[in-house]
């Protein structure tokens, strides 16, 4: 394992059932992984944040720092892609309130996996994670001034406070005080925001920046190709895009286990839907989910959403991955 990037490898994780009798085809994911060596894979390479310190800072609900190892445990038994090998770079922890390091440490990790040649799949871990993945894409050597970068955050929340210190809540606020200081073109774009989590002053500053704003009311299956092409056209006027999923986003009925339940929600089908349309765009360079908090789960639910929602993120990084 290369300790330069992070400071464990969860082979813990990797455990589960085995179809021997099937051959290859039988194979789960925790049969086709393995350590990042600083490698070029062609599927996106995984980087754990195991960090609440962000959310603790928020007045959230602790338990996120646990996200990363059992989001990988729910991945391993699931059915892997023939031919595939899926890399693990571990994880980056985060130590007391040590969240300033922590974010350093994770976006040198970041443009280190981008610089290989990589998809980066990113596992939270408190949505802090999002300042410390923008951070590593601007390190990284496919990061340029004139370029135009773009996030898309699927979201109940804004996460655009301009409180301090920095935490989980503050993260858009702060990308935009750090573009606008480098002369950068950035634009953001949330999805799923519910109009009953976020207050007037955090939607008139959305709005003031210009956001693309689609609210939970409007992210019905029945609207899918018209959220798509609204996502597309936003895509099409970036030239690098981040895309960032907050487990928070889904109904609580859905996923219990985040730092704040959702009282209403995007409906699962139309996330993966979505999601996974937006990942085999090659502008994509970063994907991350964050916020899943197995301490507040029930009966294993939220960990089999997140699970199946990495399992299906991989298909489409690996389907981009093919196409470059």
């Amino acid at each position: 394992m290369n300790t330069l990037l992070t400071d464990s490898y969860p082979i813990e994780a990797w455990q589960g059932r085995q179809d021997i009798e099937e051959g290859v085809k039988g194979n789960r994911w925790h049969q086709q992984v393995a350590a990042y060596q600083r490698q070029r894979s062609e599927a996106p390479v995984l980087l754990g944040y195991a960090c609440e310190a962000g959310v603790i800072r928020n007045k959230g609900r602790a338990g996120a720092k646990e996200g990363p190892v059992t989001a990988r445990k729910n991945l391993a038994n699931l059915p892997a892609l023939e031919g595939v090998t899926l890399f693990d770079a571990g994880d980056i922890d985060c130590r007391d309130d040590a969240l300033e390091h922590t974010q350093q440490n994770y976006a040198h990790a970041v443009a280190g996996i981008i610089d290989d040649g990589n998809l980066l799949l990113g596992v939270g871990g408190d949505h802090s994670i999002t300042y410390a993945t923008f951070q590593g894409l601007l390190q990284s050597d496919c990061a340029y001034d004139e370029a135009r970068y773009g996030i898309i955050n699927f979201d109940a929340h804004l996460d655009n406070r301009c409180s301090k210190p920095r935490n989980s809540g503050t993260s858009f606020y702060n990308l935009m005080e750090v573009c606008q200081k480098r002369e950068l073109d950035f634009k953001y774009a949330c999805i799923g925001l519910s109009a009953y989590a976020n207050t007037r002053a955090l939607i008139e500053r959305a709005e003031q920046d210009g956001a693309l704003l689609i609210y939970d009311t409007a992210c019905i299956p029945s609207r899918l190709t018209e959220l798509a092409a609204q996502l597309e056209t936003f895509i099409a006027s970036r030239d690098l895009v981040y895309l960032t999923i907050d487990m928070d986003c889904l109904p609580a009925a859905t996923m219990p286990a985040v730092s704040a339940p959702a009282a209403m929600g995007i409906d699962y089908w139309l996330l993966e839907q979505l999601t996974t349309r937006i990942v085999k765009n090659p502008k994509i360079r970063v994907v991350d989910i964050a916020e899943f908090s197995p301490v507040f789960d029930l009966d294993g639910r939220s960990a089999k959403v997140t699970g199946r929602l990495l399992a299906a993120l991989i298909h489409a990084c690996a389907i981009q991955e093919a196409s470059r």
